[in-house]
């Protein structure tokens, strides 16, 4: 039975920390507050330097980025010390700016990700073997036109991109809940999940504990 990588994003608490890990969760995603867009579980920085050390050393910390200009990254980057970050495509981020943050931090592990619509397949396709071919990231992260939505995209189009870049660890996103992480783990064969509102409480800010537990059992039952 192969073991799919899991993580859970949005992470606002300790006690929903502490839920993950029981269940075996792989890595924790954290949202640094926009000015443009609010959301319950888009947290300021003092909070998530909070959460994030709380979780360091018991599980993977995943810190979203949305910020526009690389001095800005790679300073929050020092200050939240994640072991992981996560790509948006509104940070614009170019493979030259990857490759700075890779040098800056060599241990730092880069989620890239790319939002997924019935027409855009060759361009996203063409930009995901750009930036693996830089070997500035290590993994693709393939989510809904938008992200947080609740809503899925094509898995058939995943799949087939997911086949094409093998065996580069590719991740899937977007409307995922305990209902049918199985089918989309059965249809496009990622190394690994990402699940949100699929496990959150009304605004998203409080995760379901026993939504979590289905989720990752869903997961593990893959047969």
């Amino acid at each position: 039975m192969k073991n799919y990588w899991t993580k859970v994003c949005g992470l606002s608490r300790e006690e929903d920390i502490d839920v993950c890990i029981e269940n075996n969760v792989d890595a924790l995603g954290f949202l640094l507050e926009m000015k443009t867009y609010k959301r319950a579980d888009m947290l300021p920085p003092d909070r998530l330097k909070e959460l994030i050390a709380y979780a360091n050393g018991k599980i993977d910390t995943c810190l979203l980025i949305h910020l526009k200009k690389l001095p800005q990254i790679i300073e929050i980057i020092k200050e939240l010390n994640p072991s992981m970050i996560q790509i948006q495509k509104q940070s614009h981020l170019s493979i030259e700016d990857s490759e700075e943050i890779k040098t800056t931090f060599p241990k730092l592990k880069i989620i890239k990700t790319f939002y997924l619509t019935d027409t855009n397949r060759q361009e996203i396709e063409k930009d995901m073997q750009n930036f693996i071919n830089s070997k500035t990231i290590d993994f693709i992260l393939i989510d809904s036109a938008k992200g947080g939505s609740g809503l899925t995209h094509n898995w058939g189009i995943s799949a087939t991109i997911i086949q094409k870049l093998s065996p580069f660890p590719c991740i899937i996103a977007g409307g995922l809940s305990p209902n049918n992480v199985q089918e989309a783990i059965i249809k496009t064969e990622p190394f690994g999940v990402d699940v949100m509102s699929g496990v959150s409480v009304c605004s998203g800010e409080v995760k379901d504990r026993e939504k979590i537990k289905l989720f990752c059992n869903e997961v593990r039952d893959v047969c």
